[in-house]
């Protein structure tokens, strides 16, 4: 405030010592004590303790007590007064400052009417995204039931066709074994029956029939089944026949 700025301007430098007094413009009670820095002054013992402030910074440190004592709400009226180190009276300083009058009560109730609306809309807002939370977790749980219920379904679809499918695979081995020892067997017969009538045929420095093979090989089953111990030679004839009978390319 320029008022107590000037005031503490025009304080002379053997000022030392500042009182707060707060009240009306006719009564007041002492509220606090200031020593400007640097002074010594001979103050008696009181219930208040000197607070030390800077002269630069003086009028802050006051307005903002005087606030905080209830300046302006409390009470009308602070007083200052200064004194030098001997305790004698220098100067004075009355700032009014004067009392907020209380809220109407019919703007009161307005403020309070549009607050309890703002809560009301505030409160149905809060209840509506409450609703759409609620529905959205719902909605969120369903879906995860049906999917563990497919991923279910479909692990036990998966283990019953792997299930089905081994049965089918040693099914097919176990036919592929008897089909390939059955097909061995007969080329075999056959391959070696062959074998033995080109070699005799050989023997005999000539080209044998179709009969006189058959007849050979009716009238020699010992050479026929010493042939079939040489495994080198049978895997020869049977991998021969196999190329044969392979169908041909579309």
């Amino acid at each position: 405030m320029e008022k107590l700025d000037r005031y503490l301007e025009r304080l002379p430098d053997s000022a030392a010592v500042l009182k707060l007094k707060t009240g009306t413009a006719t009564k007041h009670v002492l509220e606090a004590i200031y020593v400007f820095e640097g002074m010594e002054p001979k103050i008696r013992e009181s219930d208040i303790s000197p607070e030390l402030i800077e002269r630069v910074s003086a009028a802050a440190v006051i307005i903002e007590e005087a606030e905080n004592l209830g300046w302006g709400v409390d009470f009308t009226h602070i007083r200052l007064h200064a004194y030098d180190s001997q305790m004698s009276h220098l100067k004075s300083l009355s700032l009014p400052r004067a009392i907020e009058a209380p809220e109407a009560a019919g703007e009161s109730a307005a403020s309070i009417n549009h607050l309890t609306h703002g809560l009301l809309a505030m409160s149905a807002e809060v209840r509506r995204t409450l609703h759409i939370v609620t529905e959205s977790l719902a909605h969120r749980e369903s879906m995860h039931a049906d999917i563990i219920e497919s991923l279910l379904e479909a692990k036990r679809d998966q283990a019953e066709a792997e299930a089905n499918h081994m049965r089918l695979e040693n099914y097919l081995d176990e036919e592929g074994i008897h089909q390939s020892e059955s097909f061995k067997t007969t080329a075999v017969e056959q391959l070696g029956a062959i074998l033995q009538t080109v070699m005799n045929a050989k023997a005999a420095n000539g080209i044998p029939t179709a009969e006189q093979l058959k007849n050979w090989i009716q009238s020699n089953p010992d050479m026929l089944n010493s042939l079939f111990d040489d495994e080198d030679l049978m895997n020869s004839l049977i991998s021969a026949y196999m190329a044969r009978n392979e169908p041909a390319p579309n």
